[in-house]
């Protein structure tokens, strides 16, 4: 079977389980592997699928094992794209787009192409974001040097849980919402294999670690019995 008929022939079962108005593909590049990236994005508001359909199209790329995926619904994705979000920028580029739903209405994505002013804007958005991320290492050096342990490891576990969440925005097109590193390390592990492995959980001292930095979180705020000491 050639890539085109491959590419239909996964199409097509996607279609019998979903409203489809869009599909792209392009590389993964920030995975361990380079494989497809294919982007779906659906007719409608569906904010989220129900656990049977995530189910059943997971199934499909059980099977499909040189694809990722990721399926957005098109209220979320044209959001997105506004908002200048890297992920669906880079990748709903024209000619990255393999399937359109001849029914739908033309929209933003139609021949959408990122212009130079486009590509600037997201840069600058990046820089302030880094460095507003960059003040919690700042605050990290700060409170070691004033021997505040636990508050420097909160400002630590801010500091990787807000850069992690915005790598999760540009590789994944959104972030996972949580406070634990734990778990927003595994959310983002298939799409970065770096940073979905910064803790080797299979290494005892590192998972033990990695648990010291996400009690950081709810010790420091909510309770008064976090200890820490400098070699960790």
């Amino acid at each position: 079977m050639n890539n085109e008929i491959h590419i239909k022939h996964i199409i097509d079962k996607l279609k019998s389980l979903l409203e489809i108005k869009y599909v792209y593909k392009s590389k993964d590049e920030g995975g361990k592997y380079l494989k497809h990236l294919l982007i779906i994005i659906l007719q409608g508001n569906c904010s989220s699928l129900t656990k049977e359909l995530s189910a059943m199209v997971a199934k499909i790329f059980q099977e499909e094992t040189e694809f990722l995926y990721r399926i957005f619904s098109f209220e979320y994705a044209h959001h997105q794209l506004k908002e200048e979000n890297l992920f669906f920028v880079h990748g709903s580029s024209w000619e990255k787009q393999i399937f359109y739903n001849l029914n739908s209405e033309l929209d933003s994505f139609h021949e959408y192409y990122a212009t130079g002013k486009t590509l600037d804007q997201i840069q600058s958005i990046y820089e302030k974001e880094r460095c507003k991320i960059a003040a919690f290492m700042d605050g990290v050096k700060f409170f070691v040097e004033k021997s505040n342990l636990p508050q420097a490891a909160f400002m630590l576990h801010q500091y990787i849980e807000l850069w992690f969440r915005y790598a999760a925005l540009i590789l994944m097109g959104k972030e996972r919402k949580s406070h634990s590193i734990k778990e927003l390390q595994t959310y983002l592990k298939i799409f970065s294999a770096e940073l979905g492995n910064l803790f080797n959980t299979e290494i005892e001292e590192e998972k033990h670690l990695l648990k010291l930095l996400d009690d950081a979180y709810i010790t420091t705020r909510y309770e008064n019995n976090y200890h820490i000491n400098n070699e960790q």
